[in-house]
């Protein structure tokens, strides 16, 4: 149903009517404010991908050419293929340029990325405001509408995590250049200035080498220029043809530069692929009912957080997002929303053209994101929100302004609104300070993530080798533990989770658990950097524990010969293989582990001190004598450290 717009309204029948003059500043004003808290925020989640952790963006604008010819995450995973791990790779170059530049000039610091991220979030809301006032000149309350439109936009809770998290710079560039272009296009018809429609074209290419679901505006913009301002004239064509040429050149890049990869497979692994699910023993694919049935409630859910964006969370990993089938309510309603818009938006297009505009401004970026056609990655995300809220929301505001206007305590309660989730908006941003308050804020909301309990897992365990305080180091792993227990519960093919299952374990000096852990990691991957690079240590740490403190040296040898094998140039290993061996009074063994050691490293003070008790147990003192000699002379203390006064 249609609410019918009165034909005029007066001046003051809004409570913002005597301050139109001053909204075109107070809004990007207000933005600023909302997310002031987030300048002192550090690196954050995938701000390492693109930021922090990118090798391409810490070379500054020397890397510029890697970033302009290569998948976004090459410069992050660098190893070959693991760029690759996201079904048809990714092509977003023009916000990493935009980080290498802010590099070179600034370096690594976090407070100038995030105060760029609110400038460009004010500019885009201050655009918002721009355009929306000047399309909807010739609507009915139209400049109340773009007021009450914008400002829904800006203090809107759920685009926290695409303004606190510095990656989402490619959501607001674009949607913030796909606005633009469309601004220009207005400008240009109106002015007949050539500039405009050349800014338009570049502004649209802006957004595209953004993030690619501005490809959307490509359908959007034609609506307007079609159905809303009738007729549609020569330079309308001419606009068009200009966006279809950017959207083709885009295309075109992007192909060459991804190896033309148009693959829509999403692979084995939980984490790239939300469509899996444990059966027997192993992953099989949803059913048709199954997937349909899960994207229809990420759609409800979707819709759902534009009126309640509470509480809200970063990851929406499997099984944060259940498996449902059209059993479930939730999925039949995401499933009604959605074609009740589409069926609206199209029976609309020539009676309210602008009602179909906001529709499928909604519509359009959503299902792209919704996995639909493509694959994402994950089952939903906060971020993949930014963009379709800019259309629900303009929704929204067609239908409140003739019921604001009608009921004027209506908009005292609208200005509650505001107030609640700008309220809400600076009380969330706190949560993006670090990755640690990040992950324990969001795994209260996300449980049943298997992400997010390997995440939490991982951030207790980070930081154990520094801990000093044995009953903290303890608390903190068996934490850990508990989360990744969680996330291996959900996921039971979660091999980042085991291992780290494994260093946990390492540290609390479980070292039989510890390497059984990495031994299933390397049963099932053998190709696992992490387990391959830990399990000699653990076994050099279990051979150790076995010869030292519970004196058994011939089950010890047998552990470090194992870790011997597995990494021959580790000269602790060395060394305590030669410590067990002479333990067992096997001193020509011992010998030869000694002088392997101080061939790897001849400045070795303790394997010539070891060497030199060796010789003495074999009665060759001359020889001991010089290796005790070539000791001293490297480590005036090696005595004392070994116990001799």
């Amino acid at each position: 149903m249609i609410i019918k717009q009165p034909a005029s309204l007066d001046k003051n029948q809004f409570l913002w009517s005597n301050y139109r003059p001053y909204l075109a500043w107070f809004i990007p004003i207000l933005a600023a404010i909302l997310y002031l808290n987030t300048v002192l925020n550090d690196f954050v989640l995938d701000d390492a991908i693109v930021l922090s952790k990118n090798e391409f963006v810490q070379k500054g604008i020397s890397g510029i050419p890697d970033i302009l010819s290569k998948d976004t995450f090459k410069g992050f995973f660098k190893k070959e293929g693991k760029d690759k791990l996201i079904s048809g790779g990714r092509y977003r170059p023009l916000t990493l340029v935009v980080f290498a530049v802010l590099f070179e000039i600034f370096g690594n610091s976090a407070f100038v990325f995030h105060l760029f991220m609110v400038i460009a979030y004010s500019a885009l809301c201050w655009l918002i405001y721009k355009l929306l006032s000047e399309i909807l000149k010739d609507y009915p309350s139209g400049e109340s509408l773009a007021i009450v439109a914008s400002l829904l936009f800006v203090v809107h809770p759920v685009h926290t995590e695409s303004v606190a998290n510095i990656k989402g710079l490619d959501e607001v560039f674009a949607l913030g250049f796909s606005l633009l272009s469309f601004y220009l296009i207005v400008l240009y018809l109106k002015q007949n200035r050539i500039s405009f429609m050349i800014g338009s074209v570049l502004s649209f290419l802006i957004a595209l080498f953004s993030k690619e679901n501005a490809i959307v505006y490509l359908a959007l913009i034609p609506i307007y220029l079609l159905f809303i301002r009738k007729p549609a004239s020569q330079k309308s064509w001419y606009a068009l043809r200009g966006l279809a040429c950017a959207a083709l050149f885009f295309i075109l890049v992007r192909s060459y530069v991804l190896n033309w990869s148009f693959s829509s497979s999403a692979g084995t692994e939980l984490m790239n692929n939300s469509f899996l699910k444990w059966n027997n023993g192993s992953y099989v694919e949803f059913s048709l009912i199954e997937k349909l049935g899960t994207i229809s409630f990420t759609l409800w859910k979707y819709f759902a957080l534009i009126f309640f964006p509470y509480p809200l969370t970063h990851d929406y990993y499997p099984r944060h997002i259940g498996i449902y089938s059209f059993h479930d309510v939730k999925s039949i309603l995401g499933l009604v929303i959605t074609l009740v818009l589409f069926v609206f938006g199209v029976f609309n297009i020539r009676k309210n053209p602008w009602y179909s505009f906001a529709a499928f401004a909604y519509l359009l970026p959503l299902i792209l994101v919704s996995n639909l056609f493509f694959p994402v990655g994950t089952n939903m995300g906060e971020r993949f929100l930014f963009m379709p809220s800019f259309g629900i929301i303009l929704l929204i505001s067609f239908y409140l302004i003739p019921l604001l206007s009608q009921f004027k305590v209506l908009q005292y309660v609208f200005i509650g609104v505001l107030l609640l989730f700008s309220i809400m908006t600076v009380m969330r941003n706190p949560a993006w300070k670090n990755d640690f308050t990040l992950f324990s804020t969001d795994v209260k909301t996300s449980t049943n993530s298997a992400k997010i309990n390997n995440a939490m897992g991982g951030i207790l365990i980070e930081g154990l080798h520094l801990e000093t305080d044995s009953s903290e180091l303890r608390r903190k792993a068996n934490t850990a533990i508990r989360y990744l227990d969680k996330a291996i519960e959900i996921h039971p093919l979660y091999y980042d989770a085991i291992v780290l299952k494994a260093n946990a374990y390492y540290y609390l000096k479980d070292f039989p658990t510890a390497v059984k852990l990495y031994q299933s990691v390397l049963a099932q991957k053998p190709g696992d950097e992490s387990a391959n690079k830990n399990l000699p240590l653990a076994l050099r740490e279990y051979g150790r524990d076995l010869g030292m403190n519970k004196h058994n040296p011939v089950v010890a040898k047998d552990i470090l010969l194992q870790a011997y094998k597995l990494n021959p140039s580790d000269i602790e290993t060395i060394m305590l293989l030669g410590i067990a061996e002479g333990s067992t009074n096997n001193n020509e063994a011992a010998l030869k582990y000694f002088d392997e050691a101080i061939q790897i490293n001849p400045k070795n003070a303790q394997a010539h001190f070891n060497k030199n008790i060796a010789l003495l147990n074999l009665g060759r003192k001359s020889e001991a004598e010089q290796a005790l000699m070539r000791a001293k002379e490297m480590d005036p203390q090696i005595l004392s450290k070994n116990g001799i006064q």
